[in-house]
């Protein structure tokens, strides 16, 4: 949070104010200990991009000043190198509007070494173990709530299909458990969308209630949001050492469904109909709608980021690790979200996100994926080769010459392709099984050393 006195600079004599080189030009700006986002005026703006090429992206994110409810003007957002004499990196500006002057973040400001802060272990520390602060444990117990509103929808019918006698016992305590924890409400009267159920088994032994929306779907407008990806992710971690990954406990339904969509996820049961009052993993939207509140919501954040329901938080020591970890925390706990205690790392020299390692050296690849393919049999369809070409594209950044490797298999996919394996294919297959192995790491992207681009 920004205060109207930290994005004033009319006594610029008692400000901490300073010089830094930004996209090549000498820029004046005030160092805000508590500011999470890096700002730029208009004026200051339009300085360092003439003829530089840069180009102002669009956002949905918002900035507010300390105690306010009205968002700052934000024209956009860019991306650019940012640097002292001594440390060199690439931020994050918002471009406001006006000419209030610019100021440097606390996350910024500490990796320039133009800050250092002392913080209190007894009050504001977190500890650097696989711990959290005592006042976060609600994070961990129930279901969250955060409204959402869906689009609008046309009314549809399907018939109801008969659950077997032998798994209604389990479905009834399943509904039961849903009704408690206040993701679903019975439904009196007529509505106009009922949905069949599918009974899907657990390992535990319990029944999962699956909601065929197919038919609905096709009523739902689909809401376009961009979906983050592991190259976004790494760009931002580069000079990260210390990791926290938080799994949001059962994503989906921690979004609460206004009143008035509702009846699109009604549902029949042989105990009659049922509701959702939350968001439902079968609504076609529901990735993009989750994706992008979280992501909102930990907007202005310092070093974080989600990919649907995982967070990363990180540092590029322990200070600045628990200092944004408990931003984080206190964040999601202001929003009455909940955890998975079981799938949270906390404090971390490394850490598993999204099937690859994270750490101070760079990223990984997932050892149990690189066994899998190290321990695949000759496949004996061209089905079998898409299969083990999709496993392998996953790690694929690891592998130099990937393409040139794989070219013989993906032969075989093609649509007029005549089935055969023979020492050509078998010899690609050996050759793709041994550019794995365990031990492969890939730098972060630096932007301020030498870059060699490869083309056809």
């Amino acid at each position: 949070m920004l205060s109207q006195s930290q994005i004033s600079l009319e006594h610029p004599a008692t400000s901490p104010m300073c010089h830094v080189n930004i996209a090549g030009h000498s820029v004046s700006v005030m160092i805000d200990s508590g500011a999470s986002v890096n700002i730029l005026d208009d004026a200051t703006f339009n300085k360092i991009t003439r003829n530089k090429g840069i180009s102002l992206e669009q956002t949905n994110h918002k900035i507010y000043s300390y105690g306010s409810l009205r968002p700052l003007p934000l024209n956009g957002v860019i991306k650019t190198n940012i640097s002292t004499d001594s440390k060199h990196l690439s931020a994050k500006f918002h471009v406001v509007h006006g000419n209030s002057g610019n100021l440097l973040s606390y996350t910024t400001a500490c990796q320039l070494n133009l800050l250092q802060v002392t913080i209190n272990s007894t009050t504001h520390h977190i500890p650097s173990t696989n711990q959290y602060p005592p006042e976060f444990e609600c994070l961990f117990s129930g279901i969250g709530k955060l409204l959402h509103i869906d689009p609008d929808v046309s009314p549809k019918q399907q018939p109801h299909r008969r659950i077997p006698f032998h798994v209604r016992s389990d479905v009834e305590k399943e509904l039961k458990r849903l009704e408690e924890l206040d993701i679903i409400e019975k439904v009196d009267g007529s509505t106009p969308w009922i949905s069949p159920i599918v009974v899907a088994p657990k390992k535990s032994g319990e029944v999962r209630i699956c909601i065929d929306m197919r038919e609905a779907n096709q009523a739902v407008k689909r809401e376009k949001h961009l979906m983050p990806t592991i190259d976004d992710l790494v760009a931002d971690l580069n000079g990260a050492a210390v990791f926290t990954t938080l799994d949001l406990s059962s994503g989906y339904h921690q979004l609460e469904l206004a009143e008035e969509s509702r009846h699109i996820t009604t549902f029949s049961t042989h105990l009659g109909l049922r509701r959702y009052k939350r968001l439902l993993f079968g609504i076609n939207a529901a990735s993009e709608i989750f994706q992008n509140t979280i992501e909102e919501l930990l907007t202005g954040l310092p070093g974080c980021k989600n990919i649907s329901d995982d967070i990363i938080v990180f540092g590029k020591d322990q200070a600045t690790h628990d200092a944004n970890l408990r931003q984080v925390l206190e964040r999601l706990k202001s929003h009455n979200l909940r955890l998975n205690k079981e799938k949270c790392h906390f404090s971390k020299s490394e850490v598993m996100f999204y099937g690859h390692i994270f750490s101070a050296e760079g990223l990984r690849p997932d050892h149990k994926k690189v066994e899998a393919i190290q321990n695949a049999t000759p496949p004996r369809s061209s089905s079998e080769v898409k299969s083990l070409l999709g496993m392998a594209q996953y790690l694929s950044r690891y592998i130099p010459g990937y393409a040139d490797i794989t070219a013989p298999l993906r032969a075989l996919t093609k649509n007029d392709a005549t089935w055969k394996w023979e020492e050509i294919e078998q010899a690609a297959l050996d050759k793709l099984k041994k550019a794995f192995t365990d031990n492969q790491v890939m730098s972060y992207f630096d932007p301020h050393q030498a870059t060699e681009v490869i083309v056809d």
